[in-house]
């Protein structure tokens, strides 16, 4: 039957149960130093709590020989008071077939109900059926357990079991088994393990594998199993006993004795070699793991420091940039108040210079004016005296600046004083002869000098400090 029309139930008949309990008592009693090849491989227990209860695994496999003439529904018929079965298969030609159980319990409870049973006149012999794929693995470390076997040999398929096998103490013995759900698997596991170096751990030693030859320590050979010929009677003519000293048997019996010392001893020698040497390899390892490990602790403390001064330049760098960042906005602050300062300056200058301009343009303007009274007084001429030989007061008509010196609003009486005379100085005699306007002239146009050049150099300055 195809395996994917498999029918899981999880409802067991209460005679499974019963069969369970029975065969748990054996399962007890069957882990025995007897049971060394395997190292007690065949123990039913299971190393983890999602694994037992795992149904329909190759170890629930059985094999039936001796069938005769058998259909798949008779052979069914035959084993399914034992527990759930699928994947009947029967050849009638050389009458063997194979069934599976859902659980190793309800297999062993068939077994040991329908073995060297009798059926249509034949005894018939029901094994379990070697498992295909299942592997073996060496090499195995003091601190691998059933669960790192199951964890690193599940990537290459469904791993229905992993044990590790122990003595009688519960030591490892540096090897294992590990039983795939499909036979691609198993091949897998093999073809990459050889090609590569598989670890199950931090230590560096690689892992072997070989597949798994299944051994029947249980039901033996025996004698009605074996043809009885030639060979087998007179085999058993002789029953067991010791050989006696200087007879034939004795002598060709010594010699198989002396070659199996030989055997021995040397098997002994060669395991003692490979045993210092891998004790050797061994140390050589451990003190190498110690020196990588020595190595990656510098390896990792450089980088860490590497890192921190990586950090501690980058910070630096950090507060250079903004010291630096700092500086460009004092200096750019400085250059602002400088532009404003001097912009400051520059429009004090401007306005001073502009007052001096007015000044300098109503002081002409009064030259001027001045010297259009001077130019009206020349064309008017000299005044006549008066009766007291005093020159009349020079001026504006009366109707501009007012009653004469001493007079009231109507020439008569005191008043306000009016505008200073002008005309030439007065002397005992009368008016001086003078020039008209000469002493003014020549003040006024030594003011004028003066004023240009304090404007001309104020100018140069000015533009000395624009080119600047």
């Amino acid at each position: 039957m195809p395996e994917n029309n498999r029918s899981y139930s999880p409802r067991r008949s209460t005679n499974s149960k019963q069969g369970e309990e029975g065969t748990s008592k054996r399962d007890a009693s069957s882990t025995t130093p007897n049971n060394k090849k395997d190292g007690g491989y065949n123990n039913r227990r299971s190393f983890s709590g999602s694994k037992k209860d795992r149904k329909f695994t190759g170890r629930c496999r059985l094999f039936v020989g001796n069938l005769g003439d058998c259909t798949e529904d008779e052979m069914k018929e035959m084993f399914s008071k034992y527990g759930e079965v699928a994947e009947i298969f029967v050849n009638k030609d050389k009458g063997f077939g194979f069934i599976r159980f859902d659980t190793r319990l309800n297999a062993e409870a068939a077994k040991a109900g329908l073995d060297l049973t009798q059926r249509k006149g034949k005894t018939i012999r029901v094994r379990f059926a070697t498992h295909a794929a299942a592997i073996q693995v060496h090499e195995l470390g003091p601190f691998v357990t059933n669960e790192v076997l199951e964890q690193g040999f599940s990537q290459f398929g469904d791993v229905e079991r992993a044990v590790v096998v122990c003595d009688d103490r519960g030591k490892s013995k540096n090897y294992g088994v590990v039983e795939f759900a499909r036979k691609s698997s198993a091949n897998a596991a093999m073809t990459k393990i050889k090609d590569n170096l598989f670890l199950l751990g931090r230590t560096p030693k690689p892992v072997s594998v070989k597949a798994y030859a299944q051994e029947d320590d249980e039901d033996g050979l025996p004698s009605k199993n074996l043809e009885r010929n030639n060979g087998y009677q007179k085999e058993t003519e002789v029953p067991p006993h010791f050989a006696t000293r200087g007879t034939f048997e004795f002598e060709w019996a010594q010699r198989w004795r002396s070659l199996e010392e030989m055997e021995q001893t040397r098997r002994d020698a060669l395991d003692q070699q490979f045993k210092e040497a891998r004790e050797k390899l061994e140390t050589e390892m451990q003190q190498a793991i110690k020196d990588h490990e020595t190595m990656l602790m510098r390896q990792a403390e450089i980088q860490q420091k590497q890192e921190e001064m990586r950090r501690y330049e980058e910070r630096q760098h950090r507060e250079e940039m903004r010291r630096q960042e700092r500086m460009q906005q004092e200096m750019e602050m400085r250059r602002r108040d400088e532009e404003r300062r001097y912009h400051d300056e520059m429009r004090m200058q401007e306005e001073a210079r502009h007052r001096e301009e007015m000044m300098f343009r109503q002081r002409q303007e009064e030259f001027m004016r001045r010297q259009d009274d001077m130019m009206r007084n020349e064309r008017m001429g000299p005044m006549p005296f008066s009766p007291r030989g005093m020159p009349p007061p020079r001026g504006p008509p009366r109707g501009d600046w007012g009653p004469g010196p001493g007079m009231g609003p109507m020439g008569m009486g005191p008043g306000p004083m009016g505008p200073p005379p002008r005309g030439p100085p007065m002397g005992p005699r009368g008016p001086m002869p003078m020039r008209p306007g000469h002493f003014e002239h020549d003040m006024d146009r030594k003011r004028e000098r003066a004023d240009r050049d304090r404007l001309a150099a104020r100018s140069r300055d000015h533009d000395k400090r624009r080119k600047f």
